[in-house]
């Protein structure tokens, strides 16, 4: 028997120590929500810049301290048996929700009384918010959790009682937290339900604990392998994997850069000699961004932003483009000049434009990007206000 969306009710921890400068998109998400949730704050910071972010509003906050703690996963735990929510989920500083997130999640969960994790699709976003790609490798599939990170961690909520049977989060872990506790879903029979929906932005940038290159996070993967029963030859090509990410996307020294174009090349040739077998996203192709049949949505929160909005578009190279931003269509033009950009480890001749004037509706912006040409690939998608972007234009 299914449930109304209305009788579901959220517990969302946000651990943070530091990081107050993101923390004012991150709570922007959560008030723009229409379902009911409960939000615990755990936060570790040694100064009170997060308190300060926080001040005025006390009305939304369930369960809090400002103490060390004992790590992030103790800490995301305090914050659910603090709270009663009977989906669970977490919410990093530097992340945020999509406007509508919890409502359709509440609507996969209503429908599928039976499920006791839904997922969907995530976007990769700079530090400032510019668009950078749809998470590449989420794959509905829960079976292929144990071959790589195929479920990106804000974009995925929890029934508290399928939670609380697994025993929660593994405190001692403070790097594959997410991933080791989908796992142990998987293996105790948890039923996930697949949203073909974006419902979180994540930012990334070197500083985050995923792209630190810490021993550690590769020794919590191996033995979360382990633990499941994964071969030693497969251990080796999943840790293989997760280290190729990494080295792509972690600035190094000028050696390192030249094996990371080596890496991004072999990268290349590997996908062209074995394609992705994941479908495109909005028209994105996972990994690549390649625009196969000449179109493709991008779908981007816009917090804080009021008035006209100007876009700026970069490609790969000069194409024709049109471009309709939620449902009306935008004059273009080309920047006046092309640069090179480092995507995924590779430098890449770009081509950008500008688009405008358009507005957000309900804190989104719905760009549909056209051209006649194909093979074409998006590099990157930001905004800003008109007037600076004008400014900046000429």
């Amino acid at each position: 028997m299914s449930r109304s969306p209305a009788d579901i009710t959220f517990s969302i921890a946000t651990p943070i120590c530091g990081q107050a400068e993101f923390l004012p998109t991150a709570l922007a998400s959560l008030l723009v929500q229409h379902m009911p949730f409960e939000w615990a704050v755990l936060d570790a910071t040694p100064d009170d810049s997060v308190q300060r972010v926080l001040a005025n509003h006390d009305q939304l906050i369930t369960y809090r301290y400002h103490h060390p703690d004992r790590g992030q996963s103790a800490a995301i735990q305090e914050g659910w048996n603090n709270t009663s929510g009977r989906i669970v989920a977490w919410l990093n500083a530097d992340d945020y929700y999509y406007p509508d997130t919890l409502a359709k999640v509440a609507e996969a969960f209503a429908r599928h009384p039976e499920a006791d994790v839904v997922f969907g699709h995530a976007t990769h976003v700079s530090p400032d918010g510019e668009f950078q790609m749809y998470f590449p490798a989420i794959d509905e599939d829960p079976g292929r959790l144990l071959t790589g990170c195929s479920i990106c961690q804000p974009s995925c909520f929890v029934r508290r009682s399928a939670m609380e049977r697994v025993g929660g989060l593994d405190a001692s872990l403070h790097y594959a937290m997410d991933w080791d506790l989908w796992a142990r879903l998987h293996t105790a029979g948890a039923k996930f339900v697949f949203l073909d929906e974006v419902l979180s932005a994540v930012r990334i940038y070197p500083e985050t604990k995923t792209l630190s290159g810490a021993r550690r996070r590769y020794q919590e993967l191996d033995t979360i392998l382990r633990t499941n029963g994964v071969s030693a030859l497969r251990r080796a090509r999943v840790l293989f994997k997760f280290r190729c990410y990494d080295y792509l996307n972690r600035p190094t020294s000028r050696l390192a850069a030249h094996l990371r174009q080596f890496v991004a090349q072999a990268a290349r040739l590997y996908r062209g000699y074995k394609p992705s077998r994941r479908p495109p996203i909005l028209g994105l192709d996972p990994w690549t961004n390649r625009v196969a049949d000449g179109s493709c949505r991008v779908l981007l929160p816009v917090y804080g932003s009021a008035g006209e909005l100007t876009l700026k578009i970069v490609t790969d190279r000069p194409i024709a483009l049109d471009v309709t931003v939620n449902g009306r269509r935008c004059q273009v033009a080309a920047a006046s000049s092309s640069t090179v950009r480092t995507f995924a480890g590779e430098p890449i001749a770009t081509q950008a434009y500008l688009a405008g004037p358009c507005q957000p509706a309900d804190q989104l912006l719905r760009v549909v990007l056209r051209s006649p040409e194909t093979g074409w690939r998006l590099m990157e998608l930001s905004v800003a206000a008109s007037a600076a972007a004008g400014r900046a234009a000429a």
